[in-house]
């Protein structure tokens, strides 16, 4: 899986350095799009570098998180809380969370779920 992601990466790799995400349509329905590599960003990190083994690491740290709970499910506000002081990149975060997990809404509630593969 971590392969299809770095390979993905490489090919639109000429699309993020001009900033332009390759994935603009899929990020903004939260489809799971690829991560960045690990020195890209998005500007929401004030120009701080995440390495590709920090990424893995928290999508590793995501999974987790996600699996330990009931339903392998939980709330936006939830995960703010639990990774917030510690995630430096926001952008580099959320494109991971839609990468581990699928926002699912029902009524008047959302939650993210871990998806199957990670599981």
């Amino acid at each position: 899986m971590l392969q299809r992601i770095r390979e993905r990466d490489a090919a639109g790799g000429m699309a993020m350095t001009r900033g332009v995400s390759p994935n603009a349509d899929a990020d903004a329905d939260g489809d799971g799009s690829s991560p960045t590599e690990s020195h890209e960003s998005d500007g929401d990190a004030a120009g701080t570098a995440v390495t590709r083994e920090e990424s893995e690491r928290i999508l590793d740290d995501i999974c987790g998180f996600l699996r330990d709970r009931p339903g392998r499910a939980a709330p936006t506000g939830l995960i703010v809380d639990a990774f917030g002081h510690a995630v430096r990149d926001k952008g580099l975060f959320r494109r991971l969370l839609k990468q581990a997990a699928r926002l699912e809404k029902g009524a008047g509630t959302a939650q993210w779920v871990l998806r199957d593969h990670f599981a």
